[in-house]
């Protein structure tokens, strides 16, 4: 309800909200130690309540930042934030290279073994060259744990993020490939209990 609150103010003010992940999504009521402290100013696009009673948003994110301080509000959550500044971004020609030839080279082991990559989505991550727009395309197209992508989130300089989502994407493979062993192992078991 004060999510909803919150939305619905920023959509009848200036457009903008702070979003913020919670630590525990099955939490209705989050309260301040629930939340994460950085987050994204973001600009509310659309706002739409479907007929079951639901509100639906688009937002566009504008820039990452952190919450200051809390302001009293009983609605919706509302805080002081401040923009945290973007720093590392600037890489030399030959990092920038490596680091998109080296992250293209995982997200492709991570497409080729993941269900639910289609083919289209595949080819038009890996036709970017720009290090940064890749890393924001693999980050939205890839199934990470929500502690996972704040870490991105809070972590600054595009190498050192690149390293990490390539390291998390590495990790995400290792558990997709052992689950797919655990079912075929589980699949031959029922197949020879059958025959037998």
């Amino acid at each position: 309800e004060r999510s909803v609150n919150a939305v619905k103010a920023a959509a009848e003010g200036n457009g903008r909200i702070f979003l913020v992940a919670q630590k525990d999504a099955a939490q209705t009521e989050p309260e301040l130690s629930d939340i994460y402290e950085v987050g994204v100013i973001a600009e509310v696009r659309q706002l739409l309540t479907t007929p079951d009673g639901s509100t639906r948003v688009l937002v566009e994110g504008l820039t990452r930042a952190k919450r200051v301080k809390s302001v009293p509000g009983k609605e919706y959550l509302q805080f002081e934030v401040k923009e945290l500044p973007v720093r590392g971004m600037e890489l030399s020609e030959s990092t920038a290279a490596a680091a998109v030839r080296a992250l293209k080279n995982t997200f492709a082991e991570y497409a080729q073994i993941s269900p639910r990559m289609p083919r289209e989505l595949f080819e038009g991550i890996m036709s970017e060259e720009n290090c940064a727009e890749l890393f924001e395309k693999v980050v939205f197209n890839v199934v990470l744990k929500v502690e996972d992508k704040q870490a991105l989130l809070e972590t600054n300089g595009l190498l050192r993020r690149v390293k990490m989502l390539i390291s998390m994407l590495e990790s995400e493979i290792e558990i997709i490939e052992t689950e797919i062993d655990i079912q075929e192992q589980v699949k031959e078991q029922v197949d020879k209990n059958q025959r037998e």
